[in-house]
Order: C-alpha cells, then structure tokens, then sequence
C-alpha cells in the first residue's frame, strides 16, 4: 500500500463533517465492518493528529477488543471476512483523499511507501 499521509489543509470542520469525532488533538472515527445481530462484531478504526499530522488505521475485533489477528497475519489464507474489510478500508481511504483530509504520500515526502 502507498503511503498515506494527513491533507495539510484538513480543517476541523471537514473532518467534523466526515463523521470523526474530536478527543483533544486527535480525531477518531470508528466504521463497523461486520455485524452480528444488529452488534458490531468488527470495526475500522481511524485516527488522525492535528498536532502531529499523523494518521492511523486499526482492525479491531471487538467481541475481545484486540486487533483482528486474522487481518494483519494472513500468512495462512484469505478468508471473505479479510477480503470485505481490505474493501472497506481501501474504499474510505478512497473517500477520505476525495474529501481532501487525506492525500497520497510520495518519494517527495522523503519516505518510503510502508
């Protein structure tokens, strides 16, 4: 994945708007990816610092409230669960540098893409 890094014209009032919700210098915005009986199962979880400029990413299992293991190590196969959040995920991100509160980091940026 290229890197992905905070608009530096993001507003408050932009990411207010897009569904994040402030907690001091950083903003959160939680996405459910899978339900269980109208309950959240497994969710994406956004974070971006203002201060910092900083953006991040969870998968959280939220029947144990730990990282979905299953995501980050699939070393042992793709399952439909794995396949439907790389969609989710890859699709608000799409929406997120549409909206200008996120762009596409490059060589520029004096990084490696991660």
């Amino acid at each position: 994945m290229q890197a992905i890094k905070v608009n530096k014209t993001v507003t408050h009032t932009r990411l207010i708007s897009f569904g994040f919700r402030k907690y001091g210098n950083t903003y959160r915005l939680s996405v459910p990816i899978c339900l269980y009986k109208g309950r959240s199962t497994l969710s994406l979880d956004f974070s971006i610092n203002m201060e910092e400029k900083s953006f991040q990413y969870e998968i959280i299992d939220n029947n144990t409230g730990s990282l979905y293991s299953s995501f980050y190590n699939q070393r042992y196969g793709k399952t439909y669960v794995v396949d439907t959040t790389k969609k989710k995920l890859n699709e608000y991100i799409k929406k997120m540098i549409d909206c200008k509160i996120l762009r596409k980091g490059g060589k520029k940026d004096g990084k490696n893409s991660e």
